[in-house]
């Protein structure tokens, strides 16, 4: 029996153990609360099913189904006429079904641990909370992607950064850091890149576009070691606050991003919360000759590229590969007075031949 024919038959069992009494008093009341009592007994999130996560929100649990639903995880276990299957992996069952607005979801049941173990494997090591439109968002806009960091490596400041933050992580202490920087300056990547030199598994979103419980809810599901909180000088400072608090009190290690530090309360950047505040500027020459790699510029370029933002480097590059150097240069030269406008995530990830040693 499909979970909705046991609500089906849950919500009837109720309606008929009452409808002796109902027949005998013949009050309209008594009719339209057993009708309530129907409708509260089939309307929601299957109140009644077996889950592995109940404390995690329903767009917590549909986004993870939903990317295992669309990798058609696991084997069928039973499937109802409109379609909704219950898949079954590794000792974990689930259902998710999303179509045309209309949102179907089951458990998941049995053992959690396989199927958000599956997702970092699915996944990658570093993933992405995103909001709006997407090949697997929920109906509250949430979705899950792959986001993996390829390209140069960490600037001085982010090698220092690396450096401390391993330091007081290894000596059990909590560890929050706040990047600022104009936009375009790489604090995005230079994030990304210190999970990634800290190992384990990481967590990505814009505090601006998902909920708190969202964040909180993946963060008990997948267990990450760091999370990621681009541009919180766009959201709530209280939101960031309070979501510091709680992640660091866990051990989990919290790296934000704000263009302007007049825009994030003070009490963000204290101990506990964002002790630790790096500022990221022009790009440097280590980094410089990694994102190059064996690519000929001249010394002429290779001057003027120091003097710009990661972002600005990256965007000569991919405009090189494709272009040659004259038109990137041109493109560069043009964009230069607008390139405070280009959002932190609009960093271009370079090409494979990034990584070549000049």
């Amino acid at each position: 029996m499909t979970p909705r024919q046991r609500q089906w038959l849950k919500a009837a069992s109720t309606v008929a153990s009452t409808t002796v009494h109902l027949s005998r008093a013949s009050s309209p009341i008594a009719w339209a609360s057993a009708a309530v009592t129907m409708l509260s007994e089939f309307i929601g999130d299957h109140p009644n099913e077996p889950q592995c996560w109940p404390r995690a929100p329903w767009a917590v649990r549909a986004a993870i189904m939903s990317v295992a639903a669309d990798a058609q995880l696991g084997s069928v276990v039973s499937r109802d006429r409109d379609g909704d299957e219950i898949r079954e992996y590794d000792g974990c069952r689930f259902g998710y079904r999303f179509d045309g607005g209309r949102e179907w979801t089951y458990g998941p049941a049995g053992n959690p641990v396989t199927l958000a173990r599956w997702i970092w494997e699915h996944l990658g090591q570093s993933i992405q909370i995103e909001s709006g439109p997407s090949a697997n968002a929920t109906a509250e806009g949430v979705s899950l992607k792959s986001d993996p960091l390829s390209g140069a490596g960490l600037c001085d400041v982010g090698r220092q950064a690396l450096a401390e933050i391993s330091a007081l992580r290894d000596g059990g202490k909590r560890v929050g850091v706040l990047f600022d920087g104009r936009r375009g300056a790489g604090k995005s990547w230079t994030m990304r890149a210190i999970a990634a030199g800290l190992g384990g598994r990481s967590l990505r979103a814009r505090l601006a576009d998902v909920r708190d419980e969202v964040v909180l809810g993946l963060v008990d599901v997948l267990s990450p070691k760091t999370v990621i909180f681009d541009d919180i000088d766009r959201g709530r400072t209280s939101q960031a606050l309070d979501l510091a608090e709680v992640l660091t009190s866990r051990g989990v290690v919290a790296l934000a991003s704000c263009n302007r530090t007049d825009k994030v309360d003070n009490a963000l950047i204290r101990a506990r919360r964002f002790g630790l505040h790096y500022r990221l500027g022009d790009i440097d020459r280590d980094l410089l000759r990694s994102m190059v790699g064996d690519r000929q510029l001249g010394d002429a370029m290779m001057l003027e590229l120091a003097s710009r933002t990661v972002a600005e480097v990256a965007e000569f590059i991919e405009h090189f590969d494709h272009l040659g150097i004259e038109r990137a240069r041109q493109i560069m030269c043009e964009r230069a007075d607008g390139s405070d406008d280009l959002p932190a995530d609009d960093v271009p990830t370079p090409s494979p031949e990034s990584n070549k040693a000049s």
